[in-house]
Formats: C-alpha cells, sequence, structure tokens
C-alpha cells in the first residue's frame, strides 16, 4: 500500500512498550476474524519493519485490527483483552 492511499499510521509515536500492546492486541483482533490469518511476512511489512506491497485484503483485515486494538487500548487499563 502505497503512502498516499494507507489511511493507518502505524508509526504511532508510543513508546515501545505501548506500541507494543499496540501491535499484540492488532494480531489477536486479526486473529479472532473470520478467514485466513495475515501472512507473518505481510504483517512485517504493515509494521514498516520491512517494504514490500500489500494485497488490499490483507491491508484492509490489519487496518479494521490496528483500529479497534486502538479503541481497546484506549478505554482499558494496559489494552488487555477481557474474557469473552
Amino acid at each position: 500500500m502505497c503512502d498516499e492511499c494507507d489511511e493507518v499510521d502505524v508509526s504511532v509515536p508510543f513508546d515501545l512498550a505501548t506500541r507494543r500492546r499496540l501491535i499484540d492486541a492488532t494480531r489477536d483482533m486479526e486473529a479472532d476474524l473470520p478467514g485466513d490469518r495475515v501472512p507473518e511476512e505481510v504483517w512485517r511489512i504493515f509494521l514498516g519493519e520491512e517494504t514490500g506491497a500489500l494485497a488490499w485484503p490483507h491491508h484492509e483485515r490489519m487496518a479494521r485490527s490496528w483500529e479497534a486494538a486502538a479503541v481497546l487500548l484506549s478505554v482499558t487499563s494496559g489494552g488487555e483483552r477481557r474474557p469473552g
């Protein structure tokens, strides 16, 4: 996904511990979605650890998970997932 089209800011200036919690929560959210999980190498591209292209279905799945995880972190102490 090019920077012109990508509306998900994965470079949020959090401290490293908060960023790690956000990434972990995002990956948990994505794992809970129906369908095939996003491959590990695609996650590295999405998180800016590597360069490359993302298939739109992967990008959409990760972006929705990222946004949901950000909300979760904002309404829970430390972003812990509640049993459900």
